[in-house]
């Protein structure tokens, strides 16, 4: 199966506490998509902040995300039939209509969060034409986060 890799950095909401979308991969009708590894750095100069980060299987997309061409793990591998949208910048890319959330994670200002599935189980498994997003909320307003997902069509 080909994997795919997303990568943003963006700064969070400018209102501290708000919901932001930083990437959403949207799997075609047909297919399902299997979420292999995610990254979050905070990028901004060390500070005690605190950031939440969810893991959405969402059924709509959300407003304002920037097109983005995923990258290919092996070039040779066939163009992606997911689509993919990621945080622009400082704008903010709200969250699309949620059908569940597998994953909440708690991170300080001063971590870098790796999430890998240790075995099938843990997958997280997205059906075709729903979408996948990873949402951050910052305690801080204005934070740089960087974020990367690996995912599996």
């Amino acid at each position: 199966m080909p994997i795919y890799q997303a990568q943003v950095t963006g700064t969070s909401n400018s209102v501290a506490g708000t919901e932001d979308t930083f990437v959403e991969v949207s799997f075609a009708a047909s297919s399902a998509g299997r979420i292999r590894r995610v990254l979050v750095s905070v990028e901004t100069a060390s500070q005690d902040t605190r950031s939440i980060v969810l893991f959405k299987r969402v059924s709509a997309a959300g407003a304002t995300g920037a097109a983005y061409t995923p990258t290919k793990a092996d070039a040779q591998m066939r163009t992606p039939a997911s689509t993919t949208n990621i945080k622009n910048g400082a704008t903010a890319f709200t969250v699309g209509t949620l059908v569940d959330t597998p994953r909440r994670v708690n991170i300080n200002g001063r971590a870098i969060y790796e999430w890998v599935p240790r075995n099938a189980q843990e997958e997280i498994v997205v059906v075709g034409g729903n979408r996948f997003a990873l949402t951050i909320t910052c305690s801080a307003a204005s934070v740089i986060h960087g974020v990367t997902v690996e995912w599996e069509e």
